[in-house]
């Protein structure tokens, strides 16, 4: 075997190698989503035969059995990702005021964040809101739903 035919069947491989992890990305990636540490957070419990438990963070609700739609698991780290998105904007900001208020020498009182979750549909998101981000003035948290 030459060394340019044996470069060139290592660049094969290395090249079918990395098409096959190209292929696979997405999925692991979607995959790592539910096998990372995030999914100890997610408990589901059957406590009759029509309600589940879920446990995702710090909240907890009931899941109608029957209704597979109204929790969908994928979201939870979208879930994850805005609570941890509210929590630095929360950080910074404190931080901006206490150097606001060292420098002017005069102590203000920071307001709470007020949040708004529009279209909530089964309200997780505000639940893990209210008990997972501190310092929180309010919630809204709104959905509507069409006349039966």
């Amino acid at each position: 075997m030459s060394t340019s035919h044996a470069v060139s069947e290592s660049s094969n491989l290395a090249a079918t190698a990395t098409a096959a992890t190209t292929k696979q990305l997405p999925y692991n990636h979607r995959q790592s989503y539910t096998t990372s540490s995030r999914q100890q957070d997610l408990t589901t419990t059957t406590v009759s035969s029509e309600f589940n438990t879920v446990t995702e963070g710090k909240a907890t609700i009931l899941t109608p059995k029957a209704d597979e739609v109204f929790y969908n698991p994928i979201q939870q780290f979208n879930r994850d990702l805005s609570i941890m998105a509210i929590q630095a904007y929360d950080q910074l900001r404190h931080e901006a005021h206490e150097a606001t208020s060292n420098r002017n020498k005069k102590k203000k009182k920071l307001n709470g964040l007020k949040i708004l979750e529009s279209l909530s549909a089964s309200g997780l998101r505000s639940c893990r809101y209210g008990l997972e981000i501190p310092k929180r003035a309010g919630s809204s948290r709104t959905t509507c739903y069409p006349k039966q």
